[in-house]
This record gives C-alpha cells, structure tokens and sequence, in this order.
C-alpha cells in the first residue's frame, strides 16, 4: 500500500489534494512513514462510522434513491401518489426493500496478548458493500453486539422497511423485537441450536403435502443443487417465542457431485446425493414477500461470506497479516472493505484483476475513488 503510495503520478495527487514541493512545485506523495503514523493516530470507531456512512451514501446514489431516505418522496409520504392503494404501496415496498446481511470475522494473525480482534459487520446483499463494523472481541460476544451495531448504522442508513438476515446464533427474541423496532423486518434461520423453536416449525404445517412454491437450479465447482420452498402462516406457539415472527418457511437444498473412488482399473466415478433441510421465520406476512423473495434474502445472507470475508482473506491474505499495534488491526480491516465495497460500487466484480489494473490505470482509479480528474 505504502509503495503504491510513493508512486502515486501527478494526477492521482492532485485529485487526492497533495501538497505541493516548494523547491520543485510537483505534487508530493506522503512517505511511508507519514502514512503509518496517521493510520495509528486514527480511532478505529470514526473511522468505521465515517467509511460505513459515505459508502451507505454512495450504495443509494447507485440506485437511485434520495440522498435523505427520511424526506417524504411523494404527495402521501411514501413516494406514491394519494390515490393508490394498498396493494400499489406494497408492490412499491417490496421494489424498494433493501436487504442487510450481518455477520463477524476474526483477524487470525493480529492476535494480541492470546485475544483475537473479532469484527462484526453489516454488508448488503446485493453488491456486498460493507455499511457498518463494530470490533467486539472473542467471538463469544458476538450475539450481544448485533443491536449496538444496527442502532449505529441507522444513524445514518434508516433501516425502516428493509431486511435484515444473520445466521442461526443471533436467532433470538430480542433481536427480533430490536429489529423490528427500527422499522425493519428479520429473517431468522432455525436450526438445532433452538430446539423448540425448531420443533414448533416443524409442527406448524403438514410440510410433505404442501405444494413447493418456488425451486431454484445452479450449477458450478462440480456439482448441481436445487433449492425448494415451502411456507406457512406462523402459529401461535412460533409467535409466543419470536411475537414479530408472521411467516415460516422450509427450505430444503439437494446438492449431486461426482466423486472418484480407488485408482487405476478400480478406479469408480459414483455419483452423491446429499439433502439439507432448514426452517426460516421471518416478520414479513405472507402477502408482503413472495416464496422467491424469501429464498433469495436467505441466499442473499451469504454475501457478505463470499464478496466481503472471502475475499479479504484469500486476495488480501488478512489472516496471514502480523499488524498488532493498537487499532491497526481494524483499521487495515475497514479499508479492506472499503476497497472491496468501491471497487463493487464502481461496476467490477472480479477484485483481484482490477485491483492489478489500478496499478497503472490512474483514470480507472480515480473512478473507483469516486474523484474528478484535475483540469
């Protein structure tokens, strides 16, 4: 990063506001050194909130949207003309309706005094941009730490009307009432680690003789899957233990591979079938999301796994990373993200290819920073 830094041309310092020599009147580039201090004299927490607002802001210009989400958007408030109706308004919400993926990550290699720096972030699902980070230690507290960081982020992202989806540890009462009392919806997996809850899901309908809604085929990395849904009103048992929960569903993924067996002349190519089944609540009624709505949120959750965590440790080698002193740790993890999350926002979706092309393309860099060339 430093040497990048040191090379940065005349353009690239201009847009980024160098100082200039008073001996040769170019543009100077900080040393490394200037760079290392004032990335240790930041506070982590700013500069989390800072990034996590100007990319949020940066994710609603993409689509479009009113830089103040809170500003009535049309003559009844809610961007709809007064004289249409309910089912108008609800086709509108759910165009609209953007979804929140929460999830943490431990920095492996930044372990300090045996105590790893564990982040718990927030990205959307649909370019995988990073909009909130909290740093909350070992990950035992991560469960706690998930209403603090969606308080924060609303802030500065409203969350009213948009989903919010984790995985099976944050599948808890209170963070259904939280989530429902910024305005959004939840959907919650279930799985064994809430027993009764799971029971409950699994009594709530006759599963085998509900019709499949919607089935979704993909194909890669050697095998095919097929995802189905089924839904079913929430009963009152589901509601007694998550009083937000409207709708439950069972989603059920088979996956066929190929594997080799022996070798030589025993050699043997069998083909494997596994099926996985898992239930999902969810605050949305069932007129309010449809079954491949709902299917897509619960996909969607991954995002944040596959753009944002995998890419930072197998493209960025973060794991592998030495940085301990301080809040560097973290510090070097937000700008992580906030490359990851520029790049995306910019319209790129392989990081690794276009951050070789950063190198030497000032023009793509200064787009993917968002800056104007200098006259």
């Amino acid at each position: 990063m430093a040497v990048a830094v040191e090379h940065a041309d005349q353009v690239l310092l201009a847009a980024c506001g160098a100082r200039t020599s008073p001996t040769t009147g170019l543009f100077e580039a900080p040393s490394q050194d200037t760079v290392l201090r004032v990335l240790a004299k930041l506070s982590a927490a700013s500069l989390d909130e800072t990034v996590g607002a100007h990319l949020s802001g940066r994710v609603r210009r993409v689509h479009g949207e009113r830089p103040d989400p809170d500003d009535p958007a049309g003559p009844d408030g809610n961007g709809q003309p007064a004289h249409a109706g309910r089912a108008g308004r609800r086709r509108e919400q759910r165009a609209a309706r953007r979804a929140f993926a929460a999830d943490g990550k431990a920095l492996r290699g930044a372990a300090r005094d045996g105590t790893r720096t564990y982040l718990l972030s927030v990205a959307t699902h649909d370019e995988g941009v990073v909009v909130a980070q909290h740093e909350i230690g070992e990950k035992t507290n991560e469960v706690p730490a998930l209403v603090p960081l969606l308080t924060a982020l609303n802030a500065y992202q409203p969350l009213a009307g948009a989903v919010i989806t984790v995985d099976a540890g944050h599948t808890v009462r209170a963070h259904g009432r939280a989530i429902r009392a910024l305005g959004a919806h939840f959907v919650f997996t279930v799985k064994l680690n809430t027993p009764a809850l799971n029971a409950d899901c699994e009594a709530a309908a006759d599963w085998n003789n509900l019709p499949v809604e919607h089935a979704a085929e993909t194909h890669g990395h050697g095998r095919e899957e097929l995802r189905t849904i089924r839904r079913a009103p929430a009963t009152a048992e589901i509601r007694a233990r998550h009083p937000g929960a409207r709708t439950v569903a069972l989603i059920e993924r088979y996956a066929t591979h190929t594997v080799h067996k022996g070798k030589g002349a025993r050699r043997v190519t069998q083909t494997v079938t596994t099926a996985v089944s898992v239930f999902v609540i969810t605050s949305l009624e069932l007129d309010e999301v449809t079954a491949e709505e709902l299917a897509g949120y619960v996909k969607g959750h991954w995002a944040i796994e596959s753009k944002v965590h995998y890419v930072r440790d197998v493209t960025y080698r973060e794991d592998a990373s030495q940085v301990r002193t301080g809040d560097l740790p973290r510090i070097m993890a937000t700008l992580r993200n906030t490359a990851i999350s520029l790049i995306r926002l910019a319209g790129h979706k392989a990081i690794k290819p276009t951050i070789r092309r950063l190198k030497h393309d000032t023009a793509l860099l200064l787009n993917v920073l968002g800056l104007k060339h200098p006259a």
